[in-house]
């Protein structure tokens, strides 16, 4: 599949759901921690908006407690609360109340490669005519990049491979929220750990957020 550029926000805008999910799936007690323990603070709020759910405390505790301070992740912390207080029978306790985009890979409209030649004469040795032909080839594709190149605007980047990323979400996971050093996530992985630590930094950056400090010695309980 042809690659897709993006700004850097909208590929943020696209990932983090991604990366929720992993959450979801990898560290329950996240979602568990913010049903039992944040949601019955809001209950005596009188509020319908979402946009007028005020940030209280204790979601701030929630978000520093797995390191998930981020004015985005926050965000989505309240919309779950939300849709628990108005639903609350019907919405998952296990899940972020997210569409997960289909893929993230699109299309970039390219344009097409066109190139036409033949070989000239009966005269032209087939040596010769392979070549020419292909200098004549290798011009037009380097120009038809060229072009191709030109469309891109200068704050787009190149959209990451789906599956490539939703993996390093999930060793992001491991580190940041499960509490799990480099190197415990390269075990896990069976991945080197200078692959996981580059990985792990790359996708924490990708969807902006910040890394907890390292931890010294085993990870804690949660």
């Amino acid at each position: 599949m042809s690659p897709t550029y993006a700004t850097r926000d909208q590929t943020a805008e696209q990932c983090r759901p991604f990366f929720l999910d992993a959450i979801a799936r990898l560290a329950p007690e996240v979602l568990k921690s913010l049903f039992e323990e944040v949601l019955p603070t809001y209950q005596e709020v009188v509020c319908y908006s979402r946009a007028r759910l005020p940030m209280t405390d204790e979601i701030v505790v929630w978000a520093d407690r797995f390191h998930l301070n981020e004015p985005w992740i926050l965000d989505a912390a309240l919309d779950v609360i939300h849709a628990w207080r108005l639903r609350p029978q019907s919405v998952r306790r296990d899940r972020w109340p997210v569409a997960l985009p289909f893929d993230i890979s699109g299309n970039w409209p390219w344009g097409v490669l066109r190139f036409e030649a033949c070989w000239e004469s009966p005269g032209e040795s087939r040596g010769m005519a392979r070549r020419r032909l292909l200098n004549a080839f290798t011009d037009a594709l380097d120009s038809y990049l060229d072009e191709e190149a030109a469309k891109i605007p200068a704050d787009y980047e190149c959209v990451p491979r789906f599956r490539s990323l939703q993996k390093h979400l999930e060793w992001l996971v491991w580190y940041q929220v499960k509490g799990l050093n480099f190197s415990e996530v390269a075990r896990l992985t069976q991945y080197g750990t200078r692959t996981v630590s580059a990985e792990v930094h790359a996708a924490a950056e990708l969807i902006g957020l910040r890394l907890r400090p390292p931890r010294r010695g085993r990870p804690r309980r949660k």
